[in-house]
């Protein structure tokens, strides 16, 4: 299913607005040039009537919701992982990926 960025108090597009780093993920170059900032990018994908806000917590999922043939509209941000604590399951998946 995956991990998304879920907060209570406000739209999801607010929280990222509010809590990315305020840098490209292309600034970053990859992954794992985040991931060893303790970060990791959040992909927000436009899906018709509602949006994703899907964390890329591994190299694969951040490809799955990049793929050059999937034309929904979306846009990268670069998050904390402890502000991603906050808002979504990510310690879960983080510890399934370690194991």
């Amino acid at each position: 299913m995956g991990c998304y960025v879920n907060p209570n108090d406000m739209e999801k597009e607010d929280w990222l607005f509010e809590n990315n780093d305020n840098k490209d993920f292309e600034d970053y170059g990859s992954w794992k040039a985040c991931f060893e900032e303790r970060k990791l990018p959040v992909v927000l994908v436009h899906n018709g009537f509602f949006t994703a806000a899907a964390v890329a917590y591994n190299e694969d999922e951040l490809k799955e919701f990049t793929r050059d043939d999937d034309p929904r509209p979306r846009k990268i941000f670069v998050i904390p992982m402890d502000k991603l604590k906050e808002v979504s399951n990510i310690e879960d998946y983080l510890k399934c990926e370690n194991t």
